[in-house]
């Protein structure tokens, strides 16, 4: 009867013990295997790795997309300057047919000479990036 007694009283504590582990809240027991704890520190290094990989793949993506805008931009500022200066240049060439502006050959040379080195700039731009593609004017 002492032994059952003894073993009713150990029971007891176990149970108790249990219900303190539970009401204390988490707690790391001695038969949780190294094994585990490795894979899990393994695992949040990886985590950690990824995500900074992932904001420099991010910086990245950001810079080279600024740079694309600002070369849109340019182009768009150079396409316009192309097609002011060509309704320039069709302008005088009109008026030169009429008679009206008999100097108008030395504007007409430099306009085109305005042109030809924005067309320089264009193809200069061109070759820089490798990616943007601008279509030839239909005038000489």
């Amino acid at each position: 009867m002492a032994a059952e007694n003894a073993s009713g009283a150990q029971d007891l504590s176990t149970e108790k013990a249990l219900m303190r582990r539970t009401e204390n809240g988490w707690h790391l027991d001695k038969r949780v295997p190294i094994a585990v704890l490795l894979v899990l520190f393994a695992q949040l290094v990886t985590v950690i790795f990824f995500f900074g990989q992932l904001s420099v793949r991010v910086d990245a993506l950001e810079s080279s997309g600024k740079k694309a805008e600002d070369a849109a931009l340019a182009l768009v500022r150079l396409d316009t300057t192309m097609t002011g200066l060509a309704r320039d240049v069709d302008k005088i060439a009109k008026r030169v047919d009429q008679g009206i502006l008999p100097y108008a050959r030395f504007e007409i040379d430099a306009l085109n000479k305005r042109l030809s080195s924005v067309e320089e700039r264009l193809e200069r731009q061109e070759r820089d990036e490798g990616q943007v593609r601008v279509p030839r004017p239909l005038y000489d």
